[in-house]
């Protein structure tokens, strides 16, 4: 029962950690991110998460692999519950939409790594974004296959979805000052999983398929 407990709080406490350090590397980037600074933010000492952790290296690491490896599984595990490639590429966008908005620090992570050449991007992110894409072409060759899509580039195809979604979600300060001065040219929602996961579900659908939709 002790033991139980005594892992439970563990658990909270890396939780707590990984939060912290997703916002404060957000927020600095890798080299202006502080140890002491994260340790503030999650309520802990530093020795506390390097016995739990590690050091900078190895927190950048967990901080953003919990998230690349959690949505790996989740459009994994989504994937094989669904039977059409149309259905699989939608819920491909929606799941990639619902994770940026559950973790909306994780990209501007994300763009730091892309603008700075992917210096600092883990391995083991690597690994789950290699994995991703790999979902992402298995949906593309089945709908080729089923005569609903064409052959098209997976990895350009994932930065089209992810660059959609991060951007848009990214850009929110600037299209409520654009939407504050010039009306309903653009809206300043923040929630990317819903009508927005929506309409960039439905473009990518048309860029792929054989026979365009409405």
């Amino acid at each position: 029962m002790d033991g139980s407990r005594e892992k439970g709080r563990g658990q909270r406490t890396i939780f707590h950690i990984l939060q912290a350090a997703v916002e404060t590397f957000s927020e600095s980037g890798f080299d202006g991110a502080r140890m002491d600074a994260i340790a503030r933010r999650a309520g802990v000492n530093k020795a506390t998460i390097y016995y739990h952790i590690g050091d900078k290296t190895a927190l950048y690491t967990a901080a953003m692999h919990r998230i690349s490896g959690q949505t790996y599984k989740i459009i994994a595990g989504k994937a094989g519950e669904l039977a059409s490639p149309e259905e699989r590429l939608a819920m491909f966008v929606h799941t990639f939409a619902e994770t940026v908005d559950a973790n909306p620090r994780m990209g501007p992570m994300m763009l730091r790594e892309v603008a700075g050449g992917g210096q600092r991007l883990p391995g083991a992110v690597i690994e789950d974004i290699a994995g991703i894409v790999g979902l992402l072409a298995q949906i593309i060759d089945d709908g080729h296959k089923a005569g609903a899509f064409r052959r098209v580039p997976p990895f350009m195809l994932y930065m089209m979805i992810v660059g959609s979604v991060l951007l848009y979600k990214t850009s929110a300060p600037v299209r409520q000052r654009v939407s504050e001065e010039y009306g309903t040219l653009v809206d300043g929602q923040e929630v990317v999983s819903g009508t927005v996961a929506q309409e960039i579900a439905r473009l990518i659908l048309n860029a792929v398929s054989i026979q365009p939709r409405v």
